[in-house]
């Protein structure tokens, strides 16, 4: 979620004066949002984990079908995120890539470039 904030701050200027406020609004808001849905899911896979320590400790992981339902739940719940990170990515891509043509620019700068903005 990072790059994809970075991405939009780096081209938010020009993305204002082309009028698309009320798209960086949404995605920016959509990225709040995946942020914030990434973390919480980040912090129940590390309860996760731990439970799966404690289990192979004992030896009873493939006896507990409770342990085995949330991973599987786990599971279809990080595909959907994925799609979404990737929705959003594309999204943004999209709309960057409609200014940088506006531009003239034809492509991203370097990642070595932006590297050294950051730490400017």
């Amino acid at each position: 979620m990072k790059f994809l904030n970075k991405l939009l701050s780096s081209y938010y200027i020009d993305l204002l004066e082309s009028g698309y406020d009320k798209p960086i609004k949404g995605l920016v808001n959509k990225i709040v949002v995946e942020k914030k849905s990434g973390n919480a899911l980040s912090k129940l896979i590390l309860e996760h984990e731990k439970i799966l320590s404690d289990l192979i400790q004992t030896n009873s992981v493939a006896s507990n079908k409770n342990y085995l339902e949330t991973h599987k739940k786990f599971e279809i719940e990080i595909i959907i995120f994925l799609g979404r990170y990737k929705e959003l990515k594309t999204e943004i891509f999209k709309l960057i890539e409609k200014i940088m043509k506006k531009k003239g620019q034809k492509k991203f700068p370097k990642a070595k470039k932006i590297l050294i903005i950051d730490k400017i």
